[in-house]
């Protein structure tokens, strides 16, 4: 609530449109536009992009931190921060980010539970593998982390859980393997022993927006996943300068 007003109105801002899934292209150019990166400095800035396809709509805003170095030749420190993304899907408002999913299952059943994002969800098990549903994201989730809780005490009846992205934009895979103190005995096909199990994945909007470095030039780049007509609409923030100054011996 209280950094929107204190960042008040973006210093600069542009409208794009992509039509089909080649690389992301440079929608404003920072430097050309005026922005300064003096030599020795830091600035933060802030990106806000939203973006729209038919029905389907999202948002998201980065942060990403400019070392100005010699005053002629800025880097982009480390990688960019995602501080918030969300989406409507079709009229369904969905989760980005690190999202969640969690399930309680009985052999094959699986019953999702809170604290699930919205637009994630595990189905039933089916040959030893369950279906995690998220929201279309852009290539290259990322399994953070997976848990299987166990309702058996049984040395032979411990679980260990695997997630891999699905071969679709909307799916991972979940797996879980037998594991006791004398044998493995690989894939299970039902989640019999298991009480819940709990997922972190991180997934991302398919539009894309970046701060990107052409030559010297600090850019913004916005592109997409597929083949659509995709509306853009970008906004940077630009906090002031913060030199950083050697102390009087």
């Amino acid at each position: 609530m209280i950094r929107g007003p204190l960042r008040g109105a973006p210093q600069f801002k542009c409208v794009a449109k992509t039509t089909d899934n080649t690389a992301a292209s440079s929608c404003m150019n920072l430097t050309t536009l005026g922005l300064t990166f003096p030599a020795k400095c830091f600035r933060l800035l802030t990106l806000r992009s939203t973006a729209v396809s038919g029905a389907d709509t999202w948002t998201q805003t980065w942060e990403q931190i400019v070392w100005g170095n010699d005053g002629t030749t800025p880097k982009l420190l480390g990688t960019p921060r995602l501080i918030t993304a969300k989406g409507q899907i079709a009229g369904t408002v969905v989760d980005y980010g690190l999202v969640r999913a969690s399930a309680t299952f009985s052999t094959t059943t699986a019953t999702n539970t809170a604290p699930a994002s919205a637009g994630v969800t595990i189905g039933d098990t089916s040959s030893g593998v369950a279906t995690i549903t998220h929201p279309i994201a852009r290539a290259g989730t990322k399994v953070v982390s997976v848990t299987a809780y166990t309702d058996n005490q049984t040395n032979t009846t411990h679980r260990q859980a695997a997630i891999e992205p699905g071969a679709s934009s909307t799916t991972a895979l979940l797996s879980l393997l037998a594991e006791g103190l004398t044998s493995n005995t690989g894939v299970v096909a039902d989640f019999a022993a298991v009480g819940a199990v709990d997922a972190l994945l991180e997934i991302l909007p398919p539009p894309s927006a970046a701060f990107v470095m052409a030559t010297n030039d600090v850019t913004v780049h916005v592109g997409y996943d597929a083949t659509d007509n995709v509306y853009h609409r970008v906004e940077v923030w630009a906090q002031r300068a913060d030199i950083h100054l050697l102390a009087i011996d």
